[in-house]
C-alpha cells in the first residue's frame, strides 16, 4: 500500500500556483470569516498582519517544493504514497513552526512560548492544515501525472543482414558469447527466451550501449541485477527473473560492485 504508485506535480509553475490559492483562500478566511475568534485581539489599524499568515505558509510551502523534488529526483522520478504521507506532514511542521513563530512575534506575545506552541498547532494550526491538505491532494491529483520511462527498443543485427530482432530494453536480460555466436536472453510475458545471433560480442554492445560487461563473454543488463555473489577472486551475478548465475571476472568486478541494484526500471 504504501509503495503504490501515485501522481506527482512536475512543474514547478503548477505547485507555486496552487500554494498561492491556498495562501489567498487562508487570508481570506482570517480576513472575513474570522474562524475560532482566534484574532479578535487584532485591531483594524493592524488588518494587515493577517497576510503574515499567509506568507508564513506559502514559505512553508516553498520549502516542501524543494524537499519533495529532491526525493521525486533521488527515486528516478517516482512517487510513492509513503512520499505524500512524508512530505504533508513535514509541510505540517515546517509551517507549524513558521506561523506560530510570526505569531509570537509580530502578533501577540505569549509569556511561555514553548508550552504555548502546542496548545497553538492543535487549536489553529491543526484545523486549517486538515482544511488545505485535501485541496493540495485533489489538485496534486488533477494536475500530476506518474512519470513513465519512453519504452526503448534496441535493434540486433547479425552479420548475416537477415538476421535482425528487436527487443525492448527492459526486457533484454543478459547476453552470452559462444564460438562466433551471440545468445541473447529476454523475458516475454515473465518467460525466458532467447535469440541467436552470428556476431561478436563487442558488436552487440554497440547496438545496445547499455549493457555492460561482467566477463569477456557476457553482457549484462545492469537494471536486471538482484545481487553480486562472492569476492573480487570468484563473483557471480544473480538476475531478476533468471535462476542461473552469470560469471563476474576479476577485470569487471569493481564497477559491477558500484551499482546500484535496487534500482527500478
Amino acid at each position: 500500500m504504501l509503495t503504490k504508485k501515485i501522481k506527482f506535480t512536475s512543474n514547478k509553475f503548477d505547485k507555486i500556483k496552487i500554494s498561492l490559492i491556498v495562501t489567498i483562500i487562508l487570508v481570506f478566511i482570517l480576513l472575513f470569516l474570522k474562524p475560532f475568534d482566534m484574532f479578535s485581539y487584532i485591531t483594524n489599524a493592524k488588518w494587515y498582519l493577517y497576510f503574515g499568515y499567509g506568507a508564513s505558509l506559502f514559505l512553508a510551502h516553498l520549502i516542501t517544493i524543494f524537499v519533495e523534488d529532491r526525493i521525486y529526483q533521488r527515486q528516478d522520478k517516482k512517487w510513492y504514497i509513503k512520499n505524500e504521507i512524508f512530505v504533508k506532514l513535514l509541510y505540517f511542521f515546517i509551517a507549524s513552526i513558521i506561523i506560530y513563530f510570526y505569531h509570537f512575534l509580530f502578533v501577540k506575545t505569549f509569556q511561555k512560548p514553548w508550552t504555548s506552541f502546542p496548545v497553538f498547532v492543535f487549536n489553529y494550526t491543526l484545523p486549517f492544515f486538515l482544511m488545505f491538505v485535501p485541496l493540495m491532494i485533489f489538485y496534486r491529483n488533477l494536475k500530476g501525472e506518474i512519470y513513465k520511462e519512453a519504452e526503448r527498443k534496441i535493434n540486433f543485427e547479425g552479420t548475416n543482414k537477415s538476421e535482425k530482432f528487436t527487443l525492448k530494453q527492459e526486457d533484454i536480460l543478459f547476453a552470452r558469447s559462444e564460438n562466433n555466436y551471440v545468445f541473447i536472453y529476454y523475458l516475454d510475458d515473465e518467460l525466458v527466451k532467447k535469440i541467436m545471433l552470428r556476431n561478436t560480442l563487442s558488436k552487440v554492445q554497440k547496438q545496445a550501449l547499455f549493457l555492460i560487461k561482467s566477463h569477456r563473454s557476457y553482457l549484462v543488463n545492469p537494471k536486471k541485477i538482484d545481487s553480486l555473489k562472492g569476492n573480487s577472486q570468484n563473483a557471480n551475478l544473480l538476475l531478476k527473473s533468471f535462476d542461473e548465475k552469470i560469471p563476474v571476472s576479476k577485470t569487471y568486478f569493481k564497477k559491477i560492485q558500484e551499482l546500484n541494484f535496487n534500482k527500478e526500471l
